[in-house]
């Protein structure tokens, strides 16, 4: 694979909360130069099959911008819900919770030559698939005092505060096996912030990875490797740049204490071939007397110094090193104000392996579900004018068998498919968390006829099963009627994936939509687990029975839930189970039939 030539495309990755989105701010003040601060959507990434089809991608979307650029003078941007450029705003307990943002387009505002600098930031994605990235691109990476990114890590409602970077491990799944076999969270932290600075070293070199306090102290000239242009940064500066360090605090200098205790009595973590012991010893005396002061100041990081590199990744809360990882405690509703009882919901797909996913998830000492489906939001009677507390007293049933955990969740997977349930959804909590299973579109609608089959709910052959979809759902006049064709041969419709996820996104923001291949729920899904507590915020290393799913011999049944004490119970149907019938034509009949959403859902980016 050979590098990009001109025009110029540079690749910018680094650990987060370190200062890339500083470096692409000083970009887009030169000439002839154009930084986009993470305005890919890369969670489709880790969807495709390999690094050399990941990283094809990010070149057809580089291609994409330059196009736009160069035709309509126009550039993608992420417009921030946050103060300015800051894509954390403060909360509750001192941290900060991601604000929220959108996609638009907008002028480029200057001039550019037909071979202007084209740079594209993400630093967890791009951490992760940088030995390929390095192949095609020109990569730089940005560090930052270790102690610094630490203390950064601790001020945010996000899994990095554990030791956890969903992106990164989803595109790197050594990375995700490493870190899911550490307990400690403070241990992890330290392990997950070695992984960023082995791999800058050694991929990139020292020479191609810029540190922030250089950054600084030259006013960015010494960008002037990554762009020559940038020679002219500190006359185009209004005011001389300002090292921010023991600003990035917000509060925890405690915490940060203990993680300086913890790197300096660790001499074989990388951050030491780029960073002296007396540059984090300086900066932890620095801490420390911040933390002995009888009043702490007030510290605000400027818009400029913010690092999005975790916005697009689910929110986890912080414990303390050493101690137990807590749920959160649930915020206190407004005055008068009703809190809704279910925190998240399992909202599709069926034949995703959802059952199987809800049936770990009651095994958590923290999490409940009832044992049935809900059925609430596409009941025939539903009603939008529903109060949240008429909708729970519908649920009440369902919860008289529940525990009282620190997060409680239903699964329903028609949700996802009937549009309108998402906007009663949002009502009934604005800050529900929705879970979401795809599966191959082809072998769930095949698994999706072969159960309303078993049901006696279907007479036809598969073909003329699918054949009938339309004509069946076009003589329907009450789509939530219980037998209606919508909910029981809709086969191939429900895998119309990029519809259901764009009208989840246009009702929640990503934050709160976590999608789960299921693929990776059956071969690691220890690692899923984890990830999904994070997404829900409860204990990622609690103790509970272990329940692994196998697939049974050829022929024998669906797969089997493995307890502990040797019983065993069916599960659900999970991928590629063995004892699904196979259709050569009509697979590849339904797979051509795909193929429009299949380019629709890269345009989503995701599949």
């Amino acid at each position: 694979m050979q590098r990009e030539s001109m025009p110029k495309a540079v690749i910018i990755t680094g650990a987060p909360r370190s200062g890339t989105t500083l470096v692409c701010s000083l970009l887009n003040r030169l000439p002839d130069a154009v930084a986009l601060n993470e305005t890919m959507d890369v969670a489709a990434l880790s969807s495709m099959s390999g690094n050399a089809v990941r990283v094809a991608a990010v070149a057809q979307y580089l291609a994409d911008v330059r196009r736009a650029i160069v035709e309509r003078a126009e550039k993608p941007e992420r417009r921030l819900r946050g103060e300015g450029d800051n894509m954390f705003l403060p909360a509750a307990g001192g941290e900060r919770r991601w604000a929220g943002a959108q996609m638009v387009f907008v002028p480029v505002g200057k001039p550019l030559r037909p071979d202007f600098t084209l740079a594209l930031k993400h630093p967890n994605a791009f951490a992760a698939l940088l030995p390929e990235l390095r192949q095609r691109f020109d990569c730089w990476a940005v560090v930052r005092n270790p102690l610094a990114v630490l203390a950064s890590w601790h001020s945010l409602d996000h899994p990095i505060r554990q030791g956890h970077a969903p992106m990164a491990e989803g595109l790197d799944r050594v990375l995700a096996q490493q870190l899911a076999a550490v307990e400690n969270g403070g241990t992890r932290r330290l392990a997950l912030l070695d992984w960023y600075f082995r791999r800058f070293l050694e991929v990139l070199g020292p020479q191609r990875i810029l540190r922030y306090e250089d950054i600084i102290a030259s006013n960015g000239a010494c960008l002037a490797g990554l762009a020559p242009q940038a020679r002219q940064l500190p006359k185009l500066l209004d005011a001389p740049l300002e090292d921010r360090n023991d600003n990035a605090l917000y509060g925890t200098a405690e915490d940060a204490l203990l993680d300086a205790e913890a790197l300096l009595s660790t001499p074989n973590h990388a951050c030491w071939r780029l960073y002296d012991h007396a540059d984090v010893a300086t900066l932890r005396d620095a801490l420390h007397s911040k933390n002995a002061s009888p009043v702490a100041p007030t510290l605000h990081e400027p818009s400029v110094h913010v690092e999005a590199s975790v916005s697009q990744d689910p929110p986890a809360l912080h414990q303390p090193p050493n101690s137990p990882q807590l749920a959160p405690s649930p915020k206190p509703p407004a005055s008068g104000a009703y809190q809704p009882k279910l925190g998240f919901m399992i909202v599709g797909a069926q034949k995703c392996g959802t059952t199987a996913l809800a049936e770990y998830l009651r095994e958590h000492p923290q999490i409940d579900m009832p044992l049935e489906e809900g059925h609430v939001f596409d009941a025939p009677d539903f009603s939008p004018d529903w109060s949240p507390q008429e909708i729970d007293e519908r649920y009440a049933t369902r919860f008289e068998h529940c525990r009282q955990p620190a997060i409680l969740g239903e699964l329903t997977p028609i949700y996802s498919f009937f549009p309108e349930v998402a906007a009663a959804l949002k009502r009934y909590n604005p800050d529900l968390k929705l879970i979401v299973l795809l599966r191959d579109r082809v072998a769930r609608a095949i698994s999706h006829y072969y159960m309303q089959k078993s049901r006696g709910k279907e007479n036809a052959p598969l073909w003329l099963a699918l054949l009938a979809q339309p004509f069946r759902v076009r003589r329907c006049s009450d789509p939530r009627s219980w037998q209606s064709p919508q909910r029981i041969s809709s086969y191939r419709s429900r895998g119309l994936y990029s519809r259901q996820l764009s009208n989840l996104y246009r009702h929640f923001p990503r934050r709160q939509v976590h999608i789960i291949h299921n693929s990776e729920l059956l071969t690691n899904h220890q690692i899923v687990l984890r990830q999904v507590f994070a997404f829900l915020g409860v204990a990622e290393d609690a103790m509970m029975r272990p329940l692994v799913a196998f697939p049974r011999p050829h022929g024998a049944g669906g797969p089997l839930v493995i307890r502990e004490d040797g019983g065993t119970k069916p599960a659900p149907s999970l991928p590629n189970d063995p004892s699904k019938r196979r259709h050569p034509v009509v697979s590849w009949l339904l797979h051509l039939s795909y193929l429009r959403e299949e380019q629709r859902a890269k345009a989503l980016q995701f599949n």
